[in-house]
Parts: structure tokens; sequence; C-alpha cells
């Protein structure tokens, strides 16, 4: 069995686990949702509902369930500790960046600030993405 064979059953069986009978098609993870809304844009409107609209934010290690990213401009510093392979102390140094700067753009910006390498950027890559606030 493949590794895109395995991600795909894991994507399955946390669905059915976590949220009644869905199943979800998409790469795992990533920052495109099956919903016609981004996933910072998902809401749990119940126990067992997501979608578009009113409710409550999920939290990253929902979407991460989910198989999508958070988003790096809006996440909290206690939500990225299970966060692999970056140290926390690394990760709250990265959001006081953060908010120095009033948020990233590109991954070159996070990629300059020190104690991230590539293996840590990768990392954030893979469970993290980037929405610049135009404002900037």
């Amino acid at each position: 069995m493949g590794l895109s064979a395995l991600t795909w059953k894991v994507a399955w069986l946390v669905g059915v686990g976590s949220f009644g009978s869905w199943v979800y098609a998409g790469l795992w993870p990533s920052s495109k949702t099956p919903w016609a809304c981004t996933s910072s844009e998902l809401r749990l409107a119940s126990r067992d509902y997501v979608h578009c609209g009113e409710g409550t934010a999920l939290l990253p290690n929902q979407l991460w369930l989910l198989g999508l990213k958070a988003d790096l401009n809006t996440v909290e510093p206690k939500e990225l500790k299970n966060l692999p392979k970056v140290p926390f102390k690394v990760l709250l140094g990265l959001l006081e960046e953060r908010e120095r700067v009033g948020g990233f753009c590109d991954w070159e910006e996070v990629a300059r600030f020190s104690g991230i390498g590539p293996s840590r950027l990768q990392s954030l890559k893979e469970h993290l993405f980037i929405q610049c606030d135009a404002k900037r």
C-alpha cells in the first residue's frame, strides 16, 4: 500500500470517527476545502456539523483532523503546541515576529526567521498556509 492510499484511508477513518458518515476527497493536508469557503472560514455549527457560515471557528487541530491547513497569520500560540518537528519556543518567537511585522505574506519571510531551517520550514508548510493581509 502506497503512502497516498494510506493517507486516503486515514482521512476517511478520521471523518467517520469525528463527524459522522462523510468522505473527504482531496489532497491531505491542504488549504483547499470541499466546502465553498477557505479553511479559515469553516465553522462548527454543532457537535457534528462543519459548514461555511455561523458557528465556532475550527481550531488548527480540528482542521488537521479534516486534512486541512491552518493560517499562520491567525493561529494562536496555544494551538501550535502539537505541531511536529518545530520546538514550541521557536514557534512563539515566530508568532512574535508575525505580530511585529503585521503578518507574513510568503514562506521566504518565515524562512529568514532565526531557528527555521529547511526541515522546520517543511513541517510548517505541511500544516499551515499563509494568507497575506493586503493592508500590510
